[in-house]
């Protein structure tokens, strides 16, 4: 993953920072590719907000944004 991300040093603050917001960008491509028709643009970025905080693969695969939401607040209590 960190070499998709162009991320030599994940310690470096600066670089990694930098290798998230290529990784959100993505996310958001690959989103609104995917939904432009059908959801707005709002609802994108939330999709692309809990794929990048979850799993982008819980996204992908179809899984409700509220179950994925509701499991990320139990395992964050």
């Amino acid at each position: 993953m960190l070499a998709t991300l162009k991320v030599k040093d994940p310690f470096d603050v600066a670089e990694n920072a930098a290798g998230q917001a290529r990784h959100l960008r993505a996310l958001l491509a690959n989103l609104r590719q995917r939904w432009a028709k059908e959801k707005s643009p709002e609802e994108i970025i939330r999709l692309a907000l809990v794929a990048y905080n979850a799993s982008s693969r819980a996204v992908r695969d179809g899984r409700s944004l509220l179950g994925v939401l509701s499991r990320l607040m139990w395992t964050a209590s």
